[in-house]
């Protein structure tokens, strides 16, 4: 056999391997369960914190004026259900319907039907009032884009409730279709490259700056004052020029190599925890909490199925030894589903 006929049959086993892997099994169905409740939970805060002052922000007392909506929201690509009516009866409606569609999606109720809802109205709200978003609402309106393709609900749901319940009462599981599976798969993938693509450009868009080669961009970003709500805490960071320095080159240099967490177990486990952590200082420092919090969420792609095993059981056994010490605490701490979802 020649060598070109050699390459040929191993380009053709690696081209079954990645079929194999498309449409056999659904991946990363725990991983994307986190995320629909990191998401949910994440929305349901947001609009919780901003109840009292949503017609100032979203509905008729807007300071960005239904009119100046109307004439960019179509204009901009950016179609929402607000264009119906300038009312705010009609705005509070909108606003407490998104409120019952992430209740919902963070339950996994049948969340085939609610993801789209659940994205409609979110995308609805964020086009209301582009003023009042960050980059971490349009990563997350991306990212549910492709949830809509993929199976959200399959733990820690009340659809897979449905499911074990179904099967214990002897009725037979439902068969997976290879149409879905190969979807939901592709969505995984599509948001893992996301996630990739967003550190990559971020981190290569930083080099570009002057104020990022020369270690000086945290200095300034802490003495901003529209990012500044802790001054005193800002203040001791940014008068040690080592750390603003090495914080500054480490952001860029965290994001760049991010990537490569995907490949390698080691550097999982030592960047992963530097861009959650880089994400909490942002959220605590700038007063971006939910900026945050739909970053860290999103952080969770580049994590496995087997990863979210292995923290649960470490949590459980945490739990079981946390309970065993305490007088009167059973180990009963641990939640059922903890124990007996493999």
């Amino acid at each position: 056999m020649t060598f070109s006929n050699t390459r040929r049959l191993d380009r053709r086993a690696l081209g079954m391997a990645g079929l194999d892997w498309l449409s056999q099994r659904r991946h990363g169905t725990r991983v994307i369960s986190l995320v629909r409740i990191g998401y949910g939970v994440t929305t349901i805060f947001l609009l919780l914190i901003n109840l009292p002052v949503r017609q100032q922000i979203w509905g008729a007392e807007a300071a960005y004026t239904w009119d100046l909506f109307m004439q960019t929201s179509l204009a901009g690509g950016q179609p929402s259900l607000y264009v119906l009516s300038s009312s705010a009866v009609y705005a509070d409606i909108l606003y407490f319907a998104l409120l019952t569609a992430a209740i919902l999606f963070t339950l996994g109720w049948h969340t085939r039907t609610i993801t789209v809802i659940f994205f409609v109205l979110l995308w609805s709200l964020h086009a209301r009032n582009p003023l009042a978003t960050n980059g971490g609402d349009n990563l997350a309106r991306i990212i549910l884009v492709y949830l809509v393709f993929a199976q959200v609900g399959a733990h820690w749901s009340l659809d897979s409730l449905r499911t074990r319940r179904r099967l214990a009462s002897g009725r037979p599981r439902r068969r997976e279709r290879v149409i879905g599976t190969v979807a939901h798969n592709a969505a995984l993938i599509a948001c893992v490259a996301q996630v990739c693509v967003l550190y990559a450009t971020s981190s290569l868009f930083k080099v570009q700056g002057e104020m990022w080669q020369n270690g000086t961009a945290l200095y300034y970003i802490l003495r901003t004052a529209d990012y500044n709500n802790w001054p005193e805490v800002a203040a001791f960071v940014y008068q040690w020029p080592i750390v603003v320095v090495g914080a500054t080159y480490a952001a860029v240099f965290v994001q760049l190599c991010l990537p490569f967490a995907l490949v390698n177990r080691w550097a999982k486990a030592v960047l992963l925890p530097l861009v959650l952590g880089m994400h909490v200082a942002i959220g605590i420092l700038m007063g971006l909490p939910f900026f945050s919090l739909y970053m860290v969420v999103t952080d969770l792609f580049l994590l496995t199925d087997r990863d979210v095993r292995l923290a649960k059981v470490y949590v459980t056994g945490y739990l079981a030894r946390f309970g065993a010490s305490r007088p009167g605490r059973m180990p009963s701490l641990v939640a059922p589903e903890l124990v007996t979802d493999k």
